[in-house]
């Protein structure tokens, strides 16, 4: 019965409109809910991403309310989730890029080692690492997390080179970014916003 609770209520956080009036009164009977039930870290995590994407949706449209609240509601539901399944990545990952939302705590970094360790073979761990470790002016550990995102995945190929394109020249995109694999290599050649940056000359080595 708890199995099947948590399966439910995973599904409704997920399901949830942020740009919906009624996102706030869904995501607190879903806290709600959650409560009355066994604790499931899966359950914490999709409550904490529910409400960190109704913080963005408040920033971006600039509609009265405190996005603060939100955003700590999340950072509390990640925290849940960490000390019931440290294995998790996602939390650690969303700690180290909220840090300076919490009181005590490990450092950006050490969150991230976390989070590496125990999810290696994770695409979307490595792309969420980068993305954060750029903001954060580190550009040397980004370009090696992206890299890893790369090896394991082309999924997130696209953002990679999007948010890489003001920083590396289409040479220096391909020596520090994309793996040795042929698949990794055929799809960078292909992505249509690399091509018209790399131009004939560049795009040829690489196929």
């Amino acid at each position: 019965d708890d199995l099947w609770r948590a399966r439910e209520l995973r599904a409704a956080a997920r399901r949830i409109r942020v740009d919906n009036p009624e996102a706030p009164h869904q995501l607190r009977a879903l806290g709600s809910a959650a409560r009355q039930c066994a604790p499931d870290a899966e359950v914490e995590i999709a409550l904490g991403e529910a409400y960190l994407a109704y913080d963005r949706e408040i920033l971006k449209a600039a509609t009265a309310g405190d996005p603060s609240a939100y955003r700590l509601q999340a950072l509390r539901h990640f925290i849940r989730a960490r000390d019931l399944c440290p294995l998790a990545a996602v939390p650690h990952v969303r700690l180290a890029a909220n840090r300076r939302h919490l009181l005590r705590g490990g450092s950006p970094a050490t969150y991230l080692d976390r989070a590496k360790r125990v999810a290696p073979a994770d695409p979307q761990l490595w792309f969420l690492c980068g993305t954060w470790e750029l903001s954060e002016g580190q550009h040397e550990r980004a370009w090696a997390s992206w890299r890893r995102s790369l090896e394991l995945s082309d999924r997130f190929l696209p953002e990679i080179f999007d948010a890489a394109r003001p920083h590396l020249s289409a040479r220096d995109t391909v020596r520090l970014l994309l793996p040795d694999e042929p698949d990794a290599l055929l799809a960078a050649a292909e992505y249509e916003g690399f091509a018209a940056q790399m131009g004939a000359a560049d795009r040829r080595p690489v196929y």
